[in-house]
Order: structure tokens, then sequence, then C-alpha cells
């Protein structure tokens, strides 16, 4: 499992095993049940040691932020700790090895704390994808710019599903006119670190449903494969094109926005604008 950073909930195993956990309790498993899948799941003798521990952990801690913090995981959570935990995967990084030492002491110190009571956990709303692989997709930015993007695949996990697509360098009136031009269109071209042009530009949206509706149109639906360049594309993130309109937020901002105006590196756009 992929891990990026020292942080307990900065890795894979555990950030799965917190939303498996509050996805479960949120449509209607008792606290029990819950847990004794996900320690069916994880806990496995087939399982590394660290995997393990850092399950056992991520349980123990999610289970006490929201108020159903069990003995049984909170005593095996505990003796992990206690054991070591994962520190054997940072034995190549000392000052890393003394960040992530601290971060489980932490952690013992909070899971032997007081609780609070439990908290309600809703339902997660879930990402949508409206779009069907091989939508020639033009968006329209609200300066007028447009972009042409051709989705390829939906990605479903646990957030919902998320649609991926190219983003290509090909003029929308070309598109509109002759929608298979897209099949020998190049990839737009982004910048590295280092100015060097690339054009690896795939992306993957989430959250789709709150696509502002007039502003993007599908012009046509080409069959293709799933990926045109080989596996995988280099992909610059995961991000949510439009965010909601709320009374923080009254205008959704547009993912382009930082591209057009700001000319930030697209790698460079953040998760969730």
């Amino acid at each position: 499992m992929g891990a990026w950073g020292i942080g307990l909930f900065s890795n894979d195993t555990a950030c799965d095993v917190r939303e498996e956990f509050r996805h479960s309790i949120a449509e209607g498993l008792s606290t029990e049940s819950a847990s004794a899948q996900i320690l069916d799941k994880y806990m496995s003798i087939d399982a590394e040691p660290e995997d393990r521990s850092k399950a056992v952990v991520a349980l123990a801690v999610t289970q006490w932020r929201t108020g159903r913090l069990l003995d049984d995981v909170k005593r095996a959570a505990i003796e992990s700790i206690d054991a070591g935990g994962d520190l054997s995967l940072w034995a190549g990084d000392a000052k890393q090895l003394e960040k992530r030492r601290n971060v489980l002491a932490k952690v013992r110190e909070q899971l032997l704390s007081p609780q609070r009571d439990p908290v309600h956990i809703g339902k997660k709303v879930l990402s949508v994808a409206v779009f069907t692989p091989g939508d020639v997709v033009i968006h329209t930015h609200r300066s007028g710019a447009k972009f042409v993007l051709w989705m390829y695949q939906n990605e479903v996990s646990t957030d919902g599903t998320a649609s991926r697509a190219e983003l290509l360098d090909i003029e929308a009136s070309k598109v509109v006119s002759d929608p298979r031009s897209v099949v020998s269109a190049p990839l737009r071209s982004d910048y590295d670190g280092r100015g060097m042009a690339t054009d690896t530009m795939g992306i993957n949206f989430w959250n789709c449903q709150y696509w502002d509706r007039e502003r993007y149109e599908i012009v046509a639906r080409i069959d293709r494969p799933e990926a045109r360049r080989g596996s995988p594309h280099h992909f610059k993130g995961s991000f949510v094109p439009f965010s909601r309109k709320s009374k923080k937020n009254p205008q959704p901002t547009d993912i382009f926005d930082q591209y057009l105006e700001h000319r930030v590196p697209l790698k460079e756009w953040p998760r969730n604008l």
C-alpha cells in the first residue's frame, strides 16, 4: 500500500480503513459488525505486519474520533504501537523514523484519553460520472475559452465514480465540424518543474454532477481504447471541476481558472478547488 508521509492517515491502508468504517456505520451496521468486517479483511495472517498495524491503529483512532472505540480494538492498537507498529518501514531514514514514532506516541496517548459521545455519521454523497467513455466534451470557460476533453474511462471507488479524460490540443470549432478529428489530436501540453513541455495531460474528474450544464456540451461519442498512450497517463491529479454553490461560495469555481488566469502548471492545481 502506498504512503506519502508520516502522518497517521498518510497511507492507503489507514485511509481505506477510515472510509470503510464510516461507510459501514452510515449504512446502519453496528460498531461491532463494522469492526469485525474490517479486522477480517486487514488482519489476516497473509497481510504484512506493518499493514496490520496501520489498519488496527487507524480503526482505533477513527472509532475514538467518532465516539465508538471498542475495548478490544483499543487494546489491539495499543499493543501494536507498543510493539513498534510500522516503524520498520522508516528504518532507513532516522528523521522520518523519529517523526513517525512521535505520531504513534501521540496516538497512544489519545486512545487512552476519554472519548466523546457517539457522533452521527451521515451517508456520504458519492461522486457521479455523468459522462460515458468515448464522450467528446467541449467545456466553455466563462472567459470564452474552450477546452476539448475526450472521456475514456469511468473509475469506481468508495468515493463514487470519476471520469477520466484526456485534455486535447485542438480547436473546439474543428471538433464541432468534424468530431472524429479527436482521434488524431495530440494531448494538450503542460510543463514540468523544469519548464520542459510534456504532452501527457490525463485528468481524473470527480463530482461531475456539479458541473454547470450550460458550460459543457457532449458533441459526439466515439469508441476508443481506454488510453491511447499506453498505461498509464501521467495524471496531474483528481479534481472537482466545479465547486458547489453555497453561501460561502456563491460563484462556483471553474477548474480551468488557474490554467487561464494564473498560468499555473496543471500538475500544481489543488485537489479540490
